[in-house]
C-alpha cells in the first residue's frame, strides 16, 4: 500500500464574506489553493500579471507567493423584510 493510504492529510476550507463595497488587500498563499468568486469582481496581481474574475469563475493560485487583490462586491442591498 502507498503512503497516501497511511498519511492523514488536512483540507482547509476557507470561506470570506465582506459587506464593505470595496477590499483591497495582500495575502501570502503559503499552499497550493483554488478560489472561487461567488459574487461581484475579484482584480488579482500576482507579481507583474493582473487578471480579473468574475461571479461563477474558478481560479488557480501557486504556493509561496505574494497575492495583491481588489474586491468589488454586488451593489444588491439585503433586505430583512
Amino acid at each position: 500500500m502507498g503512503t497516501i493510504g497511511q498519511q492523514q492529510k488536512k483540507q482547509i476550507i476557507s470561506y470570506n464574506c465582506d459587506v464593505a463595497r470595496v477590499k483591497e488587500g495582500e495575502q501570502f498563499i503559503a499552499q497550493h489553493s483554488i478560489s472561487l468568486v461567488l459574487s461581484g469582481t475579484m482584480e488579482i496581481c500576482f507579481g507583474k500579471n493582473k487578471q480579473q474574475f468574475t461571479a461563477g469563475e474558478i481560479f488557480l493560485c501557486r504556493k509561496n507567493q505574494l497575492l495583491k487583490f481588489t474586491k468589488v462586491n454586488d451593489q444588491r442591498k439585503i433586505s430583512n423584510h
